[in-house]
This record gives C-alpha cells, structure tokens and sequence, in this order.
C-alpha cells in the first residue's frame, strides 16, 4: 500500500495537470471538429452550477460521492448518493439549468465504493486513454473518458467509425465491465 498510494496520487495529478480528462481548446486541431474554447468554458461552468444547485437543494449532496462532466452540454451524473430521493433530486437540479441538451443520469444508490474500486476506476481510465493514445490515426483528444465502478463512460464529437473504435479499444482494457457510449456524431 506504501507505493500504490503515492502512484494513484501521482497519476491523478498527472493526468489532472495533462488534461487528459477533460477538453482543451489548444489540443484541438483544426481539421477535428470538436469543442470552441467558449463551449468548453461553457461545459466548465455548466459543472460548476450543477454542482452547485445540488448541495443547494439537499446539503447531502456535499457529502455524497456524486461527478459531474459535460461536454457539449450533454451531461453525465455517476457516483454514489445514500437514497433514490436523491438520485430524483440530482435530475431535477440538473434539468433545470440552461445548456444542457442531454441528461445522463447514472447514480446509484449505494455506500461509497472502497479505496480500492476508486483506484482501480482511475487506472481502468488511465489505460484505456493510453490505449487510445498509443493507436495509430486514432484522435484520443476527442474522446472523454469517465470510469465507475468499472464502467467507462465514453463522450465527445465524433464520427460514427470513430466512436465504434472508441468503444473496441475500451473494450479491451482488462477491467472493463461495461462500456456506455455518450457520444455525438458527426459525418
């Protein structure tokens, strides 16, 4: 546990600092279509209200293991929260804020996973993107990577070949339990 700690915290700071979770306007080419600076802002503070609005209206919400990611308005809810009024709650908060175009709803009501299932989700994540790095013609900075309890939720702009990559290449990370494409499409 001595070295495996510090290597979960370290890759997460890493992959924090690399954005390589997350939409960055520089890391967009100009022949991808993908996300204006303005729309990742937008996604940003879309996150930020949303979670906002939930400890608003249950003060549970600050406690309760609950992610937000947008990412061209489509949203994606995981996490844990102690009862299903909550799970109804984080919908209403969610469908009441300008912006969003689509709501994913994947809360469960259960305790909080172990340190070890958090560390195993953030490693399935971590492979999974190195998988799509390291392939060829493949553009991995399209694809946003969310992982609970060992499903990994897939979204971004991309074509339809694109996204069925996507889908195999996390497929094939050891782990995996289930893969959920969230993806637009575009020709």
């Amino acid at each position: 546990m001595r070295v495996t700690l510090p290597l979960i915290v370290l890759t997460g700071f890493l992959l924090t600092g690399c954005g390589l979770f997350g939409s960055s306007g520089q890391e967009q080419r100009v022949d991808e279509p993908g996300l204006t600076v303005g729309e990742i802002i937008d996604d940003n503070a879309l996150e930020n209200r949303i979670r906002e609005g939930l400890i608003n209206a249950d003060p549970r919400f600050a406690d309760a293991r609950v992610y937000v990611t947008s990412h061209n308005a489509r949203v994606l809810l995981t996490g844990q929260v102690p009862d299903a009024e909550m799970v109804r709650k984080a919908t209403e908060v969610a469908r009441s804020m300008r912006r969003i175009r689509i709501l994913h709803n994947e809360l469960t009501v259960s305790d909080s996973p172990s340190l070890d299932v958090r560390a195993s989700d953030q490693w399935i994540s971590v492979r999974v993107k190195s998988k799509m790095l390291s392939t060829a013609d493949f553009p991995s900075r399209k694809v946003v990577i969310t992982t609970e309890n060992g499903t990994v939720y897939l979204m971004g702009v991309v074509s339809v070949n694109e996204g069925r990559r996507a889908e195999l290449l996390a497929a094939e990370v050891n782990g995996v339990q289930r893969v959920v494409s969230l993806f637009d499409y575009v020709e």
